[in-house]
């Protein structure tokens, strides 16, 4: 950490944040072996739906969420996809059935949710998402619940995900915010692309963040990133869990529903407690086999 400091690494009152020196070592990786091999890993996962190989698969999933509260909680209602069968039967917080109401500050939940790969492209929409992706600049940044999304020129996949969403509207082009989860244990993390309307009325899913993220780690890949914005304009692989499509349906938050609320929500004694998309403190953990 010395090293990548004297090397310009910013240290305000010699601190670092992790965000912005994972951003920084994007361009230095020969400097961060590990990081290196966990961004290799995670770009190996994918390669099998760009290469056209990926298969359907059935995964067994564990989902757990912990609180860590300032004082002990009367009541704590959770917020969380509901796992049952072969799919996530019911969107988060729809009907007075899909939230799980404990007095603890930790839940579980598992289910069988089967994954098939789509490959459905969608030529005329490859250009606009190559000139988003080219004129974005991928890395974490830190959110806040009222952040304002439209707009932004960098950030991870929910900011890519509205940068090309702002640029559908612009042609008019409707479009849809998906939320879910990468389906590996050693990567999982909270995941957001769209659904845009095609000429025939259905939806086709575009991710931009996997070919933004194989442009911006060109040297750990073969191939070129364009493959990865063809496979994925259009295309769904099977390594993800899919949450929910559009608009939250979540009800009863105190301070109101928020992008976070996707992913789960917890209510403590009537209060917002911090949304379970706190993956850095170990709150939301997901396993899958």
């Amino acid at each position: 950490m010395r090293a990548w400091i004297a090397a310009g690494l910013p240290a305000p009152g010699g601190l670092i944040d992790a965000f912005q020196a994972s951003n920084w070592l994007t361009d230095r990786l020969d400097q961060a072996p590990v990081l290196r091999a966990r961004w290799r890993r995670y770009l190996r996962w994918f390669q099998p739906f760009v290469a056209g190989t990926d298969k359907p698969v059935a995964r067994q999933v564990v989902r757990h969420h912990r609180l860590f509260l300032p004082q002990p909680a009367q009541v704590i209602s959770w917020w969380l996809p509901r796992l049952t069968g072969e799919r996530w039967d019911v969107p988060i917080g729809s009907t007075s059935a899909t939230h799980v109401l404990l007095h603890s500050a930790q839940a579980s939940a598992s289910a069988t949710v089967g994954c098939t790969p789509v490959y459905n492209p969608q030529p005329d929409l490859v250009p606009l998402v190559e000139d988003v992706i080219a004129n974005f600049t991928y890395g974490y940044r830190h959110h806040r619940p009222h952040d304002e999304y439209h707009g932004r020129v960098s950030g991870s996949c929910i900011d890519l995900a509205f940068a090309l969403g702002d640029h559908l509207t612009s042609i008019g082009r409707p479009w849809r915010l998906c939320v879910g989860v990468v389906a590996h244990t050693a990567l999982a993390n909270p995941h957001f692309w769209l659904e845009v309307e095609t000429a025939g009325g259905g939806w086709a899913a575009v991710d931009p963040t996997l070919p933004a993220i194989a442009r911006a780690f060109a040297s750990l890949h073969d191939s070129d990133w364009r493959l990865w914005v063809r496979a994925y304009t259009g295309g769904c692989d099977a390594r993800r869990i899919t949450l929910l499509r559009g608009d939250s349906p979540v009800t009863g938050i105190p301070a109101g529903a928020t992008v976070g609320s996707l992913i789960g929500e917890a209510v403590v004694d009537g209060r917002n407690a911090w949304p379970c998309i706190d993956w850095v403190c170990g709150e939301c953990r997901w396993e899958f086999s």
